[in-house]
């Protein structure tokens, strides 16, 4: 079971869709945190009033963000389905899809569900 929230349908409408290559590039690189540039350009889109408060209101939004450790990657249900479908492809993992609920018809995320094939010849326990 894998469920993302569709950016049309919540604070990250304005934002666009992580491209697969940059997620790919920093799976490569072993990047494991959250770049200031990711958030500042979260903040620029989802509270855009911060930037205009001076450097003192953005570093306040940047530890808050921190704490709360916000995700930075965003999608919609169907550039959510293709990040899936290639990361899966990249790292080896033979599913299928079994069941999906778009945000166009549930008004809130991509949520699907997947049964992974066998690995090495051994079946998978239910």
């Amino acid at each position: 079971v894998i469920a993302a929230p569709d950016r049309h349908y919540t604070f990250d409408r304005r934002r666009g869709n992580t491209p697969f290559g940059q997620l790919l590039d920093q799976h490569r690189r072993g990047v494991t945190t959250v770049s200031d540039e990711q958030y500042i350009d979260l903040i620029a889109a989802v509270h855009p009033q911060v930037m205009r408060e001076g450097s003192a209101a953005l570093d306040r939004a940047l530890t808050d963000m921190r704490r709360r450790r916000e995700h930075a990657h965003v999608w919609d249900s169907d550039a959510f389905e293709d990040f899936l479908q290639r990361a899966m492809a990249h790292l080896g993992v033979n599913a299928d899809l079994l069941h999906r609920s778009v945000g166009r018809e549930n008004a809130l995320e991509h949520f699907s569900v997947w049964r992974k094939h066998a690995v090495n010849g051994r079946e998978l326990a239910a």
